[in-house]
């Protein structure tokens, strides 16, 4: 055996030292006042006495000449001699730099803090039935459109974060559609703001989501080779892994890993989140986003939310 094995630097074997390589039970009457206590030794008490605890690890301290109880206290978070409450941990820990957006269909005031729309007949509206959503209506003008958007705390792409979206398109002619983290306004120009999400046009040279990212300075939509359809509702995740790659995973299995293009600073305060639909190539039939629900978690470095 090598000369750092510990059976190997013990032996020849003693008493002494397999007792200090071993965890010796008993009670604490007995571990008190009866065996040989040595340095570094490990003993287990059956009972709670004579300052030992019951089911509690302990080791002899030769210099202070007391027992070291070993075994960490359960923390249920009561009070500040419990480990401190759930509430201290929040503010005073690091999750106080993380962002959680979570919108579960319907209401707007869970799902959307804003809306916009225009257009004869469009609209966003709260639907409930058997499957709660927010549908974004494009109405039956060639410029129609609908948005939801969510403003708040930006998440910075300095750090990991993840997101997810569940939605549903009537049909896939004569339409945009476009969502994510940062994701511009389906009503306005393409812009090079920090985002990262989903943008489906019939105007592209497939059918296949394309996936949309900027780093602040250039804008890529890369053809991610999965096809939409419109017969059901989907669902993808979206993690992103800082100056490395965005991976979506679509729910056919699908995995694609983009790698060009990637954001590296904030999402804008006012669009944190959005998504939207328009009518396109001179259609003027309604086109309906359904969304059922998303949810995304992120870090913040904005000087106003973080405390050093």
């Amino acid at each position: 055996m090598g000369t750092q094995d510990e059976y190997s630097i013990e032996t020849p074997f003693s008493v002494g030292k397999v007792n200090n390589m071993s965890i010796i039970g008993g009670s604490s009457a007995y571990l008190t006042a009866t065996i040989t206590k040595r340095k570094g030794m490990v003993v287990n008490s059956y009972d709670t006495a004579n300052g030992l605890t019951k089911w509690h690890l302990f080791t002899w301290d030769d210099v202070a000449l007391v027992w070291v109880d070993l075994t960490n206290p359960m923390h249920t978070h009561t009070g500040i001699s419990d480990g401190g409450e759930y509430t201290d941990i929040d503010v005073a820990g690091s999750n106080a730099k993380h962002i959680f957006y979570n919108g579960m269909s319907p209401s707007k005031g869970a799902l959307g803090a804003g809306i916009a729309f225009a257009g004869t007949a469009a609209a966003v509206n709260d639907v409930v039935s058997t499957v709660g959503r927010i549908e974004c209506i494009t109405g039956t003008t060639t410029t129609g459109y609908a948005n939801i958007f969510v403003y708040g705390v930006p998440i910075n792409f300095g750090y990991s974060n993840r997101f997810n979206f569940w939605f549903k398109l009537s049909a896939i002619t004569n339409l945009i559609m476009r969502w994510g983290w940062g994701a511009e306004d389906i009503n306005g120009a393409s812009d090079n703001n920090h985002k990262l999400g989903i943008e489906w046009c019939d105007a592209q040279a497939t059918s296949n989501y394309y996936t949309l990212s900027a780093n602040g300075s250039s804008r890529s939509l890369v053809d991610s080779g999965v096809a939409l359809d419109a017969s059901t509702g989907h669902g993808m995740r979206i993690v992103y892994f800082p100056a490395s790659k965005a991976q979506y995973t679509f729910d056919n299995g699908t995995v694609y890993d983009k790698t060009a293009v990637l954001p590296t600073g904030d999402v804008l305060d006012e669009n944190v989140i959005r998504a939207g639909v328009k009518n396109n190539n001179g259609g003027s039939a309604t086109r309906t986003l359904e969304v059922r629900g998303y949810y995304g978690v992120g870090r913040s470095t904005a000087t106003a939310w973080v405390s050093t």
